[in-house]
């Protein structure tokens, strides 16, 4: 899988307000409900709890598949407004206004995505007692980052930031969340530890790059009892907490990297890519992912001897990359080796047919060869797995017609528009 891009979050769930976490439930409980659902039908994102067991002791054939956690970083160094007024340590008082932090630095030592600064200390000692016992003082951190008197973190889909910009933004995907979350239950004598979590893969289109999109959370410990801190709801992860896999900090930071990577090739920044890749990869040179994403890179800026020796590396790494093996098999192709292309080709379709813009790649070419029944049946598995992308839609509309199916043709037309409206995107359909 390639890598680069953040998060996991529901992108419908920008600029809504969190309610604070209730207390836990009694030991053995499986859930407690952190940020409580909105109420009034708001829409929005909540986070939780999900108490764990405790012991006494101690990516497709457009121009490239790339992968990474949370969501894709938006515009790197972007600056936003002038900033506000800086934040008070007066608990009671509202939370302080978000402000736009500079354009992205490298840090000097990777572990500075974790400081907290003078200010951020200020906010969260009036808010969190480091007296409290163990759990009470997670009940505080949680509130003090989602509640009303606190952050009021939201999720940002381009939101790839360090625990500092998480803080003055209020918001960021999921990488920026746990790297928020993580810093500060440190900082108030918690153990805490990313998490790369088994969700089902998710996937997105930015310019001419295909996005698998994964998810990372945090992992509490507070006293005998494991929490998981994570700003996605069950339901969208669609996969247990229980396969979450603990993971060092220098592996986080190669997400986080990898992810400003995968942003900058979106925006044809080649060289501002290669770059963040190398310096994800000297976090962790073992993050096959990576390795996957760079080869990628490479072989769309046209250096395939490049891209193949980054492929075969991710390969080293992972055997089962996925997105590794497709990339290395289109590659193959490219160059006229099809023989092995097509032995990789068997190993990676079923999961080729789990991307959405490949199946509408296939119901395109399928289309054109007016072979419209077999193009319907790859539009229906796409728009199942991902329903807010309107060229699915665009072509769905046209197979329709070429089946005449005039009224058919109508109410895709009808979906489109109401996609298109939701997303504020008025376009003529087809």
């Amino acid at each position: 899988m390639s890598s680069g891009l953040p998060s996991s979050l529901s992108p419908s769930a920008t600029g809504h307000r969190n309610r604070p976490p209730a207390r836990c439930t009694p030991a053995g409980a499986r859930i407690c409900r952190g940020a409580q659902p909105l109420r009034d039908g708001a829409v929005g994102w909540t986070a939780f709890f999900r108490r764990r067991p405790g012991r006494r002791h101690g990516w497709a054939r457009l121009s490239a598949l790339i992968r990474g956690v949370g969501c894709i970083a938006g515009a790197l160094g972007a600056a936003g407004p002038a900033p506000g007024e800086q934040a008070g340590t007066d608990a009671s008082a509202g939370p302080p206004p978000a402000v736009h932090a500079a354009p992205f630095a490298f840090p000097a030592d990777d572990r500075e995505l974790l400081a907290l600064d003078d200010e951020m200390q200020r906010f969260f000692s009036a808010r969190i007692d480091a007296r409290a016992i163990k759990s009470a003082r997670l009940n505080q951190i949680i509130t003090a980052i989602l509640g009303e008197q606190g952050l009021q973190f939201v999720y940002e889909k381009g939101g790839n930031y360090s625990a500092r910009e998480t803080y003055r933004r209020r918001r960021g995907n999921c990488l920026s969340f746990s790297l928020l979350a993580v810093a500060v239950a440190r900082a108030y004598g918690l153990t805490a530890r990313f998490c790369e979590v088994n969700t089902y893969p998710r996937w997105d289109r930015f310019g001419n790059l295909v996005t698998e999109i994964r998810h990372l959370n945090v992992r509490v410990w507070a006293g005998v009892e494991q929490f998981e801190l994570d700003p996605l709801p069950t339901a969208e992860r669609q996969a247990p907490v229980a396969t979450a896999k603990v993971i060092s900090d220098a592996r986080a930071f190669t997400h986080f990297y990898n992810n400003l990577g995968v942003a900058r090739l979106a925006e044809g920044a080649a060289a501002d890519a290669q770059a963040l890749f190398d310096r994800a990869l000297a976090a962790d040179s073992t993050a096959a992912f990576v390795w996957a994403n760079k080869g990628s890179a490479l072989r769309l800026a046209g250096d395939l001897a490049g891209a193949h020796d980054c492929l075969e590396r991710a390969l080293r790494e992972d055997s089962t990359e996925l997105a590794a093996l497709s990339s290395l098999a289109d590659l193959y192709a490219q160059t006229g080796q099809l023989k092995q292309a097509a032995k990789l080709v068997k190993k990676v379709e079923g999961y080729r047919l789990r991307n959405p813009y490949y199946l509408s790649f296939l119901a395109r070419a399928e289309y054109t060869r007016g072979q419209y029944p077999e193009a319907e049946g790859h539009l229906r598995r796409a728009i199942a797995i991902k329903d807010d992308e309107p060229e699915f839609y665009e072509l769905r509309i046209l197979v329709a017609q070429g089946l005449g199916r005039t009224a058919d043709a109508q109410r895709w037309a009808a979906k489109l528009q109401a996609l298109q409206a939701r997303s504020g995107q008025a376009q003529p359909t087809p």
